[in-house]
C-alpha cells in the first residue's frame, strides 16, 4: 500500500474497532435501560449527510418494526419522555455550527425533554449531563465520521428493544470480526481497478441496498470519484439514456477537436449492491446490465448487519485505493 494510501485508509482502518467498542459497551450495559422501556419512537437526528445515509440504512435493515424510526436533521417538535433520541454527527459545518455544537446543543434539549438520549459525539464529552448516554469513540477519531459506529450504535438501540443482552454483544463480535477480515482481504483494490476511467453506477434491488449504494456513491465522491445511484427498477428505464452518446465529462466542443473527432464516452459500469434481503431478488447473470459487478458478503452464516458493515467497508476502501495495472 503506498503511503499517501495508508493515510486515507486511517479511517476506514478503524470500522472494525468501533463495532468492537459498541460490543464491550453492550456488555457494559449501556444499552440495558432500552429492555424496560417501550418508547413511541425512535429519532435519529443526523446533522451530516453521510450519518443519515447510515441511519437510513440501519431503519431499511430493521424491517417492519412496531414503532416508527424517524431519521431528520432536527429535533422533531414532538419529542419527549415517550422517545427514544439518538443524535450524531461528524466532523465539517452544519448551517454555520460546529459538528460539537450540533450534538451537545440536540442531545441537552431532548435530555431536558425527558427523551431517553444516546449520541455519537464527534469529541471526546466528558462532561455530558447526567442521563445522556455518550457512545464510544475511538482515540485518534475524534472528529471522523464512521459508518460502522453510527450503524452499530441505532442498530443495537433499535434491537436492544427486544433482543437479549448476549445476543447483541454476540452479534456484533461477528460483525466485527467479519470487517476485519474484509479489510485483510482487501478486495476493495479489485473493484477499484475495475471501475477506474469509468461512469459507474451504484444499484441494488432492495431497500437496504439502494441505501448502501447512497451511501457508497457519497463516500466515492469526496474521494473525487464521481458516480451516480439508482434502484435496480430505475436503472432498467435509465439504461438507454446511460448507454448513449455521453462524452467525457471533460470534452469541451469549443476548445477540443470537432464533434466527429470527440473522444467516445467514458464507459458504463454497473455496481450491484447485494445484500441478504437481494437474494431472491436479483435476476439471472444473463438478464443483468452488460459491465455489470456484483459486490456481496460471501462470508457463511453472516447476519444482515455484518453482511452490510462488510459491503460498506469494500465500498469505502475502494474510494480510498489508487488504481493500479497489476
Amino acid at each position: 500500500m503506498q503511503e499517501q494510501e495508508k493515510l486515507k485508509f486511517f479511517e476506514v482502518a478503524h470500522e472494525g474497532a468501533f463495532v468492537r467498542a459498541m460490543a464491550e459497551a453492550v456488555a457494559n450495559g449501556v444499552f440495558s435501560d432500552l429492555r424496560e422501556f417501550a418508547p413511541r419512537s425512535i429519532v435519529a437526528v443526523c446533522g451530516d449527510d453521510a450519518s443519515r445515509h447510515a441511519a437510513e440504512i440501519v431503519s431499511a435493515l430493521s424491517g417492519p418494526l412496531s414503532i416508527p424510526v424517524v431519521v431528520t436533521d432536527q429535533l422533531p417538535v414532538f419529542c419527549g419522555a415517550l422517545d427514544v433520541v439518538f443524535v450524531t454527527q461528524s466532523a465539517g459545518q452544519r448551517t454555520g455550527w460546529g459538528a460539537e455544537a450540533f450534538v451537545e446543543t440536540v442531545a441537552r434539549e431532548a435530555s431536558r425533554r425527558g427523551s431517553l438520549t444516546f449520541c455519537c459525539a464527534p469529541h471526546q464529552w466528558e462532561d455530558a449531563p447526567r442521563g445522556m448516554t455518550v457512545l464510544p469513540n475511538l482515540p485518534g477519531m475524534e472528529g471522523r465520521f464512521s459508518a460502522a459506529r453510527v450503524i452499530t450504535s441505532l442498530w443495537t438501540i433499535v434491537a436492544a428493544l427486544d433482543t437479549p443482552q448476549d445476543t447483541l454483544g454476540e452479534t456484533l463480535a461477528h460483525c466485527a470480526e467479519s470487517v476485519d477480515e474484509e479489510l485483510h482481504a482487501l478486495s476493495a483494490r479489485g473493484l477499484r481497478n475495475w471501475a477506474h476511467g469509468t461512469r459507474v453506477v451504484h444499484s441494488s434491488s432492495s431497500a437496504v441496498g439502494v441505501r448502501i449504494a447512497a451511501l457508497a456513491a457519497l463516500l466515492w465522491a469526496e474521494h473525487g470519484l464521481v458516480s451516480s445511484v439508482l434502484s435496480a427498477e430505475n436503472l432498467t428505464e435509465a439504461l438507454p439514456a446511460l448507454e448513449g452518446s455521453e462524452r467525457d465529462i471533460f470534452y469541451d466542443p469549443f476548445l477540443d477537436e470537432d464533434e466527429d473527432m470527440a473522444p467516445p464516452p467514458l464507459p458504463l459500469r454497473i455496481v450491484m449492491w447485494v445484500t441478504p434481503a437481494d437474494v431472491d431478488k436479483l435476476p439471472p447473470a444473463e438478464l443483468l446490465p452488460p459491465n455489470t459487478l456484483i459486490e456481496r458478503s460471501d462470508s457463511p452464516n453472516t447476519s444482515a448487519l455484518a453482511a452490510t458493515l462488510i459491503v460498506l467497508t469494500r465500498a469505502w476502501a475502494a474510494a480510498i485505493f489508487e488504481p493500479t495495472t497489476d
